[in-house]
């Protein structure tokens, strides 16, 4: 890789560590990965935890793909179900004036 390469490569990057549709992905990602680790902590399916939410399958397979907006209410309805309590952090990021 060239130098302009490498100094494209960078300045993509940072872009996309700023491109808030990235971000939006990433978090989702993470969401929904820790709602599905949970569920197969305590061996819940899908169908059960639709269940619990009152709520159809294929409902609970676009939360869990990512395909739905998932609410604040959503998410705790899902986490007192799953007998978890949702935890929310922000990561400071020191290049940013407040």
């Amino acid at each position: 890789m060239s130098g302009n390469g490498i100094s494209r490569f960078i300045s993509e990057a940072k872009e996309y560590e700023s491109n808030p549709d990235v971000q939006k992905e990433i978090l989702k990602n993470l969401v929904t990965g820790e709602i599905l680790k949970v569920m197969q902590e305590k061996s819940i399916k899908k169908a059960d935890l639709a269940r619990m939410l009152k709520t159809s399958p294929a409902n609970v397979t676009q939360i869990l793909n990512g395909n739905r907006n998932l609410t604040l209410d959503t998410l705790c309805e899902i986490a007192l179900s799953l007998g978890t309590k949702v935890q929310v952090t922000f990561a400071r990021d020191l290049n940013v004036l407040a």
